[in-house]
């Protein structure tokens, strides 16, 4: 059975943060609310007032693009720590920052925590602290009714049929077919275009 790749390439879209309860397994977590990152190894969630982040819940954060396709990788990266906050003016109104464990593909860099505290320090005075993540420009807008709905219910189909082709048997191969595909490709070598590979048989060319 040969299977499709999963890609491991960033993607240039809106990304989709959950941060959820229970197991890490595909289609096992369940969304308690949708944030941000804020680099690659932080994130950040607005929670609502009925939301208690306890000791004993089992938490992780699911990462995908805003519109899944059938080869992006999912993620679902423990928290290292969870810092739950207010501001002063608004103590009911609490944020919940995530030190991921792992970092994300879906953020560039890491965040920078001198320019994110002078970013949002004049925000924190007089408001809330949801409102000031927001009015700085760090919070995604809502998601519109529905959509985080569609978005699980696409990662859920997705992890599911990624799990169906993850194991290819490639049985009876050369001792040059396998070296191969043990051996990462070369950075440096780019691929041609797909009419010019096939002409010529899979040639890859250096660039230069």
């Amino acid at each position: 059975m040969i299977g499709v790749p999963v890609s491991d390439q960033p993607r240039e879209s809106s990304t989709f943060v959950s941060l959820q309860s229970g197991p890490r397994e595909p289609g096992a977590g369940v969304h308690v609310v949708s944030g941000v990152l804020l680099g690659n190894d932080l994130a950040v969630f607005v929670l609502p007032g009925h939301v208690e982040l306890r000791s004993d819940l089992r938490l992780h954060v699911m990462i995908s693009p805003a519109a899944p396709v059938e080869d992006d990788v999912i993620e679902r990266i423990l928290p290292r720590r969870i810092d739950v906050m207010s501001g002063e003016t608004d103590p009911a109104a609490r944020v919940a920052l995530v030190s991921l464990a792992n970092p994300s593909r879906y953020a560039a860099a890491p965040a920078e925590r001198e320019k994110l505290r002078s970013r949002v320090t004049a925000f924190l005075r007089g408001t809330s602290l949801p409102t000031a993540l927001a009015d700085a420009g760090l919070m995604a807008a809502e998601v519109r009714a529905g959509g985080v709905d569609r978005v699980l219910a696409e990662v859920v189909r997705i992890e599911s049929s990624q799990g169906r082709r993850m194991i290819r048997h490639r049985l009876g191969q050369e001792a040059t077919e396998l070296a191969d595909s043990w051996i990462p490709p070369d950075p440096a070598v780019v691929a041609l275009p797909a009419e010019t590979r096939g002409a010529l048989d899979g040639l890859a060319l250096a660039p230069g």
